[in-house]
This record gives C-alpha cells, sequence and structure tokens, in this order.
C-alpha cells in the first residue's frame, strides 16, 4: 500500500495574498502587512526559582541580554519574545536554526522547560507610518514611540483576540502572534482596519 505523507498547510494560505488594497496615497504604500512563517518556535517557561538562569541561558542563545520583562531581542540565530513573568517565545530566525530550538528541551532542562508551538502559532507583521494607526482601533496599547519604542511588548487583544504585540523597528514594524485559530479572525480585522488607509500584502 502506498504511504501518504501529510504536509501542514500555512494557516493564511489562500487568504493572504500578495498584491494592494484599498486606497493609494501618492503612490506610496502607508502600510504592509504580512504573514511571517517561522521555521520554527518555541515556548519557554522557567521553573520556580529559576528565571534569571532562564534569562542568562535565552540571552547566551541571542548573544545580548534577556529580562524577564515585556521585551523583544533579536539575534543572529534566534529572537526572544517576553510574554509573560517567566515566560517567553523562542523563534528560529531562518532554517538553519531550527537545530537550535529542537534542542531547548535538553539545553534548558535544568532550568525551564521548553515545548514547540511551530504549528500552533502564527505570526503577522504591520510596517509604515499608518501602523500605529490602524493598531490603535483595536487595542488599548499607548503606541507613541515614547510609551511603545522599539524592542518593547505586550499581550492585549484585537476584537477580543489575544494577542502578543511588539515593536521591532523605528519603520515602525510591529509583530503580532496569535493562536492559529484565530489567524483569519486576525487577518480579517487587520484588513478591515487598514483599508481607509490602503495597504500592501507582500508574500510570506
Amino acid at each position: 500500500m502506498a504511504s501518504t505523507q501529510l504536509n501542514a498547510r500555512p494557516a493564511l494560505e489562500g487568504t493572504a495574498q500578495p498584491g494592494h488594497y484599498g486606497r493609494r496615497e501618492n503612490g506610496v504604500p502607508q502600510l504592509v502587512i504580512a504573514e511571517r512563517r517561522q521555521p520554527a518556535l518555541a515556548y519557554v517557561v522557567a521553573r520556580s526559582g529559576l528565571t534569571p538562569a532562564t534569562a542568562e541561558a535565552l540571552g547566551g542563545l541571542v548573544g545580548t541580554q534577556v529580562v524577564d520583562e515585556p521585551r523583544f531581542v533579536s539575534g543572529a540565530d534566534v529572537s526572544v519574545l517576553g510574554c509573560a513573568p517567566g515566560q517567553w517565545m523562542v523563534f528560529a530566525n531562518s532554517d538553519a536554526a531550527r537545530a537550535i530550538l529542537a534542542s531547548l528541551p535538553v539545553s534548558l532542562a535544568a532550568c525551564a522547560t521548553a515545548t514547540d508551538q511551530t504549528g500552533a502559532k502564527v505570526m503577522v507583521t504591520i510596517a509604515g507610518p499608518r501602523a500605529a494607526d490602524v493598531l490603535a482601533k483595536g487595542c488599548q496599547v499607548d503606541l507613541h514611540d515614547a510609551a511603545f519604542p522599539a524592542g518593547t511588548a505586550a499581550a492585549t487583544q484585537f476584537d477580543q483576540m489575544v494577542c502578543q504585540l511588539w515593536r521591532i523597528d523605528d519603520a515602525p514594524t510591529y509583530g503580532l502572534l496569535v493562536n492559529r485559530s484565530l489567524a483569519q479572525s486576525l487577518w480579517s480585522w487587520l484588513a478591515t482596519s487598514a483599508a481607509e488607509f490602503g495597504y500592501e500584502v507582500a508574500a510570506p
């Protein structure tokens, strides 16, 4: 009997279609929205009393300090997002970094537990001069540059959807992370909220 191999389907396949949508303003896109298909994603929870040791170990992976705060830091191989006290999401920045995340349950065993979340979460980015205006329609986080600079993160909600939100850079570019089951709803909300400004959908 011939074997059948099942392949995971991207959560926004067929929905996040590249192209321009909505109005145009001087031919320059005010917003760029994209699905970011992470090669691997892991959820790390520090064991009781070992949060500092876990943060230090994660800092060694990133190549810079990781703190027990809602912060986003990125290194050559991995990025780390602080989600809650003693809890982080770790992203592989490339296919080559998958092995690093696969080894986390062993390499962090003395101080934390690590579970694979690659198929359970979906990441979307929104960038451009109007990005904060779009996000402000649905969340209560103060997105002013002084209050939410690059590297800042927060747990929030968009239209009652629980979401991790962080600012990646000064462009500004924001990252949003939701459960896979909410990906379609989040994309629909973003598309509707961004329509008045016009937006580009970038290829994944």
